[in-house]
Order: C-alpha cells, then sequence, then structure tokens
C-alpha cells in the first residue's frame, strides 16, 4: 500500500476529530434524501443569467481552493428513471455553450433591470 498524506486518508475525513464548523445549509437542502453528490447539467449552468454564472464560478473556485488538498477521483454519470432503469438524458447536451435552455418564467433574472432589483 503506497505512503499517502495523512490529510488524504478517509479516517482524516471522518476521524473523531473531525468536526463540521458550519451550520446545515447544504444538509438542508438535501432535504431526507440520502443522496451523496449533488449533479447539475452543464447546459442548464451555462443558460443561467450571466451574473448568476460568475457567482457560481466564483464559489466552485473557493471551493476547489479549500478541497485541493484531496485526491479527488473521476465520475461517471448516467440518467435515470425512478424505478433505476437507465435513460436517455431529457435534458439536451450542452453543445459548447450553444445550447439555451430557458429558465421558468417566474424566476428572477439578476441580468435583467426589470426585475426590482437593478
Amino acid at each position: 500500500m503506497a505512503d499517502r498524506p495523512a490529510d488524504r486518508t478517509p479516517g482524516a475525513l471522518t476521524g473523531p476529530g473531525a468536526t463540521r464548523p458550519t451550520q446545515d445549509h447544504i444538509h438542508q437542502w438535501f432535504e431526507l434524501t440520502y443522496a451523496n453528490y449533488l449533479v447539475l447539467p452543464r447546459a442548464v449552468l451555462q443558460s443561467a443569467p450571466d451574473t448568476w454564472q460568475a457567482q457560481f464560478v466564483a464559489l466552485l473556485r473557493e471551493l476547489d481552493e479549500m478541497y485541493e488538498h484531496l485526491d479527488w477521483p473521476s465520475y461517471r454519470v448516467n440518467a435515470v428513471d425512478d424505478n433505476g432503469r437507465f435513460i436517455k438524458d431529457p435534458i439536451p447536451h450542452y453543445r459548447r455553450g450553444r445550447t439555451y435552455i430557458p429558465p421558468k418564467p417566474s424566476a428572477p433574472n439578476p441580468d435583467s433591470e426589470e426585475d426590482g432589483r437593478g
């Protein structure tokens, strides 16, 4: 077994000294699911307003910086139906940023001056 830095071992992540210094915002967002991951379609993210995208990317960069010490594996994601059977993904492929998925009409748009926040 190869030597690994202590901060990359599973025990370092979940051991007796590991405490969570924050509130339960993420836990509450996931509600009562047992989901261990959050999967977001790139086409949806790229369709969000520019201001939202900039904020989201800034947060992703912060997250990367905070946890750059972890040994991240690669992941593979497949769409499934309510019974766990594989299905064709109903969300279109991002097509190098050319796919646009409009948000629901009542969704706030931080890039619009008409939403009362500008």
